[in-house]
């Protein structure tokens, strides 16, 4: 009998980290895959990547449309709580044997209290991340992690900070980020390529990628931050090709300023959600990329690219040599930036750097981890209390 695995997605970014587990363990027999999707996947505004999973050829269990288009911050507990409801029903009716989470959102938390209702075994990737940018996600992250059965952080410090949480060592696996295994085996486009794909007709020399979302506990702060690196990049002059923002509260405002800067200026271009080759191909011919995504913490420097990250999101967090952190401040993202496209001597430092989140073969240790321990599930199932 083949053992069911249910995945939960609520975002594009979240289930490019959780695709190259589940294309991983489809090809073991024993395990069955679906998938419950929820959040933005669903939402035309953030372009409907609903479809990307149908396309990946993987089943979807269940789809909700949770999620409150609403900048006010009690609106994702409120999406929370009607994905929870219908979280407990799919549990109940697809009976996984194990669900499979990542990271710190809404989504995780609702599956991790739905597990430990329904005593299904929640495996979490992405714990014991620390940041120091008092945002909701510290809160969320470490909660899953009390709550999750099976454990598989990104870094060697994160495997150590879950221990310190009180979670028992045989439940701990750090085998690297998988946002990095999704990286590996794209194909290779020019930058003429590239470009001419993306509706760009000049062969730019370098350009920038922004991708900048609103931190939750200072919503006016993270709009003064967005508005520091668009004065910043367009004093440069260095073409920028700019992502969408994300769902949290915030991102309305947002969406409405990155849609005006890019009608207002030709060098700024809006790409919204890009397929997987384009999206890779972006990173590797891009100069910089600025904003507060973990994109730039985790895959970056794996692509050797230097990273301006701007403001208190992401601050404190375990980081390579290719971040600079820095206020959100125009004049102080303006000189990241030029160090980061014009300073050889950095530039050397990031090609020789190491990157603490690993190579790009978690997935595969991930997917035969959970074949080995499949045998053995039942002892996972009972959480210590303390420690």
């Amino acid at each position: 009998m083949q053992c069911k695995i249910l995945f939960i997605t609520g975002d594009r970014s979240e289930y490019d980290l959780l695709k190259p587990v589940a294309k991983e363990l489809s090809s073991y027999k024993q395990f069955k895959l679906g998938f419950f999707v929820a959040g933005t996947h669903l939402i035309e505004k953030f372009g409907r990547t609903i479809d990307v999973i149908e396309n990946d050829g993987f089943e979807i269990v269940s789809k909700i449309n949770n999620l409150l288009l609403s900048d006010s911050p009690s609106a994702r507990a409120k999406s929370l709580s009607i994905e929870l409801a219908s979280l407990v029903d799919t549990i109940d009716t697809y009976k996984p044997a194990m669900v499979v989470v990542l990271g710190d959102r809404e989504e995780t938390l609702a599956a991790a209290i739905a597990c430990v209702y329904s005593r299904t075994i929640c495996v979490h990737l992405c714990g014991g991340d620390t940041t120091s940018d008092g945002n909701s996600d510290n809160l969320v992250r470490d909660a899953v992690t009390k709550m999750a059965h099976i454990h598989f952080p990104s870094t060697e410090k994160s495997r150590k900070r879950i221990l310190d949480l009180g979670e028992e060592s045989y439940r701990v696996f750090n085998y690297g980020a998988t946002g990095i295994d999704s990286l590996v085996n794209v194909e290779q486009m020019s930058k003429t390529e590239l470009l001419k794909s993306l509706g760009v007709n000049e062969d730019y020399k370098r350009f920038a990628v922004l991708i900048q979302h609103p931190i939750l506990t200072d919503i006016e702060q993270s709009i003064a931050d967005l508005r520091a690196s668009l004065v910043a990049l367009r004093e440069i002059g260095i073409p920028t090709f700019v992502g969408r923002t994300n769902s949290d509260p915030g991102n309305m405002a947002f969406r409405e300023i990155l849609n005006s800067w890019c009608g207002e200026n030709d060098t700024f271009h809006f790409y919204g959600n890009l397929d997987r080759i384009k999206f890779v191909n972006l990173l590797r011919h891009a100069s910089v990329l600025v904003g507060n995504s973990s994109l730039g913490i985790i895959e970056a420097p794996y692509l050797k690219l230097p990273v301006v990250n701007v403001g208190l999101r992401q601050r404190g967090r375990e980081s390579g040599e290719n971040v600079i952190f820095v206020d959100g401040k125009k004049e102080d993202v303006h000189a990241a930036i030029i160090k980061a496209t014009e300073d050889d001597l950095y530039r050397g430092v990031i090609e020789s750097g190491t990157n603490p989140y690993g190579y790009g073969i978690a997935s595969k240790l991930i997917a035969k981890k959970l074949s080995e321990i499949l045998p053995d599930l039942d002892k996972f199932r009972l959480k210590m209390q303390v420690k």
